[in-house]
């Protein structure tokens, strides 16, 4: 009996101590993956879904360098807490919309994940701005000039 018990310790240490790597992800799973992290650490009340994702045709989880994620996501109806069938929640009239980019890597264990994302409504007005402000330095040299230009002709 105490033979059993050892290899059965033994077995159960072995277990442990070789513990099975994770599979390497698909694109899909990926992605899938990518999404369910974001809502999880987004600290926003609704979760998202995933809208449309660039295609990487070259895709090999298991190769050791990174290998690129591209996709868009929007906000869902859906609550956070309540996400386990994402599918199934219908996007949000005028949610959120955003583009997001990273990586998955398979070079150290388990594999890593590092995706980062910018709302595409607050990207569109930061460039609007900025063209705004080149217009109006323009537009309030051209009012100095033609000031000038007045003063001179009104004397």
């Amino acid at each position: 009996m105490e033979a059993v018990w050892a290899a059965l310790v033994l077995l159960l240490g072995a277990a442990v101590a070789n513990p099975v790597p994770p599979a390497p992800l698909s694109y899909e799973q990926a992605l899938a993956s990518a999404v369910q992290s974001h809502n999880r650490e987004s600290g926003l009340r609704n979760a998202f879904r995933l809208l449309e994702a660039e295609l990487q045709p070259g895709w090999d989880p298991s190769a050791p360098s990174a290998q690129p994620l591209r996709f868009s996501i929007k906000e869902t109806e859906c609550p956070v807490r309540e996400s386990s069938d994402i599918d199934r929640c219908d996007y949000k009239a005028h949610g959120l919309h955003r583009n997001c980019s990273g990586f998955y890597s398979t070079a150290r264990s388990p594999p890593e994940m590092v995706v980062q994302c910018e709302d595409v409504g607050r990207q569109l007005h930061r460039m609007t701005r900025g063209r705004f402000k080149k217009w109006k330095k323009k537009l309030r040299k051209a009012a100095k000039i033609l000031r000038m230009v007045m003063t001179v002709l009104a004397s």
